[in-house]
């Protein structure tokens, strides 16, 4: 189970560097998918302007928009309105489908371009056909800068009892932490979304004793959780959040005092991997209080515990 466990922390923490490479570089991909061409045989037309037309969708973790033929159809339906073609003796030559791809963390939006040439025909002895302004589409906007905030954060963690024999009796005594934060987000791209990280330090107590055991436990470690958050507006200052993700912990010191005062130290590095769950409000932009809760995967001086924070953003 431990294992299991640990490797399905392992995969989300990869998938979240993944996405977040994808989205600083603001990756663009343009594929040439379908092209066709008509052969003219004589000069009894002109070439009269160049069109196009367009679709896009977008998809959250993949999740959302249309299937690929009915983007291209949409996009050639937009592409032969501007042709022109009812009333008129008009073809299309050349016609192309490019498509386009942004991807942002767990935001992608897909763009399909079809274009053509129009050309119209004419009798000999007739006047050549007058030549029409192209219509092109909107340029490609450029990949939204991603906006930085970051700040500090304190409050209290109460430890919980992660064994289960109910033996034990568990006397949680009051934790703290105080640390770093950094917030991410695109807000015209993925509005309402954020992804942070923290860099906290723990200090964690507890007494768990039975009818011939007791033991004082004391630790300090590093915390270190990648998150991804979504925000709920309320008024233009007030706001609520949810956000949750993986956590590394590291513990850096341990001292457990066992019955009849025998020490026991652990001052060896360990490492737990656990998932955090935080909601709360967001107050002037510049203030966060929060109620959360960390699941670790074990090890000394690690336990699960729910946390209070208040947090301070720098801007």
């Amino acid at each position: 189970m431990k294992k299991a466990f640990y490797f399905f922390i392992a995969l989300v923490a990869t998938g979240l560097l993944f996405s977040a490479c994808s989205s600083s570089i603001g990756l663009t991909h343009n594929n040439n998918i379908h092209q066709t061409d008509v052969v003219l045989s004589q000069k009894n037309y002109k070439i009269i302007k160049y069109v196009e037309g367009e679709s896009t969708a977008s998809y959250i973790l993949g999740i959302g928009g249309s299937g690929k033929g009915g983007m291209i159809a949409k996009a050639r339906e937009k592409m032969l309105k501007n042709a022109g073609l009812i009333g008129k003796s008009r073809a299309i030559i050349n016609e192309t489908v490019e498509m386009k791809t942004k991807a942002v963390l767990i935001y992608t939006e897909v763009r399909y371009i079809v274009s053509a040439y129009i050309i119209e025909f004419y009798l000999p002895g007739e006047a050549e056909p007058i030549v029409e302004e192209n219509v092109y589409i909107e340029p490609d906007e450029p990949v939204e800068k991603t906006i930085k905030n970051t700040g500090v954060s304190l409050g209290i963690n109460i430890p919980q009892f992660n064994l289960y024999d109910s033996n034990y009796d568990f006397n949680p005594k009051l934790g703290y932490h105080l640390g770093l934060k950094a917030e991410f987000s695109k807000p015209n791209t993925i509005k309402n979304f954020f992804w942070e990280t923290q860099l906290n330090l723990i200090y964690m107590a507890s007494e768990t004793t039975a009818q011939s055991y007791y033991s004082d436990e004391t630790s300090i470690s590093i915390d270190i959780p990648l998150l991804i958050g979504y925000n709920i507006p309320i008024t233009n200052k007030l706001s609520w959040y949810i956000k949750g993700g993986p956590a590394l912990g590291i513990t850096l010191y341990n001292d457990n005092r066992v019955q009849d005062n025998e020490n026991y130290q652990n001052t060896n590095l360990v490492h737990t991997s656990g998932l955090e769950a935080m909601t709360g409000l967001r107050i002037n932009t510049k203030f966060q209080v929060g109620l959360g809760h960390r699941w670790t995967g074990g090890g000394y001086g690690n336990y699960d515990f729910t946390n209070i924070s208040l947090s301070y953003m720098f801007k």
